[in-house]
Order: C-alpha cells, then sequence, then structure tokens
C-alpha cells in the first residue's frame, strides 16, 4: 500500500531516525485515524447528520472521494460531507506507543479510547500558533491546537442564496458537534469549510 503524502504532514527527520518504511508508517497512520473516527462515532453519530442534510430545504452536492487525499480516502467517519482533518503524527511516539498500535493492527481491533485520550495532542496537533489545512487563506486557517474537521460541498452547483443557506446550516452543525465531542474530549473543535476544488498548496504552517 503505497502513498504520496502531501508536504509537511509528517516530521520526516523524526520518521527516518525509527527507522520506519513509508508503507508501515501508512499502516500505522491508518490504523490511529480510524480508531480516533470510531472513537468520535460514539460521540457523534455522523450517519445521521447526512439522513439529516439530505431532508434539508436545500441540497448539498457532494464532492467525489479523491484517492489522492489521505483524510478522505481512509476516512471511516461514514460521511460523505464531514472528515477529519488533521495529519496524523505517528513518528512522534514512542517506541512504546508505536508498539501498541502494531498490535492492535495484528489483533484487529482499535486503539483503546484511554490510549487515545493520552496520545491525541502529540500525534494530531501542530507546531506553533496556526495551521492552514489547505491553500493559505483565512477560510482555512485554525488553531494548531484543535481537532479539525472539514465539510465538503460542491458549491459549483450551488446558487448564491443556496450557498449562503448552506452557510447558514453550517453554523448551526458546527455548534452541536463541537458541544457533543467536547463533553467527551477536553480539546479544541474548529472546523473548515471546502467548496469542491482540490488545493495546490497543503498543510502550510505558520506562527503569528
Amino acid at each position: 500500500m503505497e502513498y504520496r503524502y502531501l508536504p509537511d504532514s509528517y516530521d520526516y527527520k523524526e520518521l527516518f531516525q525509527k527507522n520506519i518504511s513509508a508503507n508501515e508508517f501508512l499502516k500505522l497512520q491508518v490504523k490511529y485515524k480510524q480508531s480516533f473516527e470510531n472513537l468520535l462515532k460514539s460521540i457523534v453519530y455522523f450517519n445521521n447528520i447526512d439522513l439529516s442534510i439530505e431532508k434539508l430545504d436545500v441540497k448539498i452536492p457532494t464532492n467525489d472521494i479523491s484517492d489522492n487525499n489521505f483524510y478522505k480516502k481512509f476516512s471511516s467517519l461514514g460521511s460523505k460531507y464531514i472528515f477529519l482533518r488533521n495529519n496524523i503524527h505517528i513518528e512522534r511516539l514512542s517506541d512504546d506507543e508505536i508498539n501498541e498500535i502494531y498490535g492492535a493492527i495484528m489483533n484487529n481491533c482499535d486503539l483503546s479510547p484511554e490510549y487515545l485520550q493520552q496520545t491525541l495532542e502529540k500525534v494530531l496537533f501542530e507546531d506553533g500558533d496556526f495551521v492552514y489545512y489547505g491553500t493559505p487563506i483565512n477560510k482555512n486557517k485554525t488553531s494548531s491546537r484543535s481537532i479539525v474537521f472539514e465539510f465538503s460541498y460542491n458549491d459549483k452547483e450551488c446558487s448564491i442564496e443556496e450557498g449562503k443557506k448552506i452557510e447558514n446550516y453550517c453554523k448551526i452543525l458546527f455548534g452541536q458537534i463541537s458541544i457533543l465531542i467536547q463533553s467527551k474530549i477536553n480539546t479544541s473543535i474548529e472546523f473548515i469549510i471546502s467548496e469542491g476544488f482540490e488545493d495546490k498548496i497543503e498543510n502550510i504552517r505558520g506562527i503569528v
């Protein structure tokens, strides 16, 4: 299973020092990502959100899920619209912590909620004060120390009026999701909206 990584999505030096192949690294990333997403699914029923979206008075057209996007290709949230956008920094974990992921892979099970709670800041958060997920413009800017979700839809199939309705719906939805997750996980939750084009510049980090 090979995958081309996007710029700055992990620390090359730390990965090299751990002597982990690209193929093994991807397996570790996917196991951690999907285990964390399954924890989120026990808090928020993302499939029910999709069902609610389909009943709205405005149609929200979906985007094709591209194999070129790690965070979409390996998503286990079960949503056509909502994706966990954080990078998965497995290279920051200790050898013992990485061995726990190998154990979960061998046993075909999720990582424990306790393990995920203990490691999520190390794995999901970025350096500095903020991060751009996608093209470095304000709408893609979030705190570096946040769980970040992307709401993805195709605005090319929407009128201006429909776009405004979708934005208003998203504001309400994001607030509801944040409250649910923060009742179980004590961390900041942020959202970005992707309207359908694939960003050419990925994960540009900076410090304010």
